[in-house]
């Protein structure tokens, strides 16, 4: 959990009530889709939370499913990525603009090659359906920079 990134959404919390509950700890924990331990922990660390209290909640026995229905927080569907989305882009990118190999791609996804194959063609392509009702697979140009369109 990025440091800037807890420390602005706890300052946001905080500035918007005025204080720091274990509601919005739970809700802070789900937004990082982290345990609340972890969530407690990271926040004592950075040293926004006195320390103990990880140990002030397993202690008084809080119960984190039942704050979480309490709260209504839905459970993160499962996912079985290996990686993070960002991480399998940047390497199909990269293999898409002949910086890494196939191989080389193989072994950053850690797949054989029929499956680097497939990850490639999910990730870098799209189905349409043109308004005569004819299906297409159309390339995506995903790795054009934005940053000089807009001056």
């Amino acid at each position: 959990m990025p440091a800037t990134s807890v420390r602005r959404r706890f300052n946001q919390i905080v500035n918007e009530s005025g204080d720091f509950q274990i509601a919005d700890l739970c809700r802070l924990s789900h937004f990082y889709n982290a345990s609340v331990e972890a969530m407690t922990l990271r926040l004592e660390g950075l040293g926004l939370i006195p320390k103990g209290v990880r140990d002030h909640l397993k202690e008084s026995r809080f119960e984190v499913r039942r704050a979480e229905a309490m709260l209504n927080l839905q459970q993160h569907p499962a996912t079985d990525n290996r990686f993070p989305d960002r991480y399998v882009f940047l390497a199909v990118q990269a293999y898409d603009q002949g910086e890494v190999s196939e191989g080389e791609l193989c072994d950053l996804l850690r797949c054989d090659r029929v499956t680097a194959r497939e990850i490639v063609d999910r990730r870098l392509t799209t189905t349409t359906v043109s308004d005569d009702g004819e299906v297409r697979q159309v390339q995506l140009e995903t790795y054009h920079s934005l940053l000089g369109i807009a001056k």
